[in-house]
């Protein structure tokens, strides 16, 4: 770090992001979901990331108007 760099620059550069992302939770698949990514809400208790899906699945889960949502804490 010189004199001059900005704190949120120097966050970025040791660990990749401005601030940790915080984790909404575990998906039906066991992959972590971080808040703000777009899940589908199987029911009350599991979910899954559409980062984690190709588009078959997604598309079936379209097709059976599973609901989508953006995670939030």
């Amino acid at each position: 770090m010189n004199d001059f760099e900005q704190p949120a620059v120097t966050k970025i550069r040791e660990t990749g992001y401005a601030e940790q992302p915080k984790i909404y939770g575990t998906d039906l698949l066991g992959n972590e979901v971080y808040v703000g990514e777009e899940i589908y809400v199987l029911d009350m208790d599991e979910f899954i990331g559409t980062e984690n899906l190709g588009e078959d699945g997604k598309k079936i889960l379209n097709f059976f108007n599973v609901p989508k949502m953006v995670a939030k804490n």
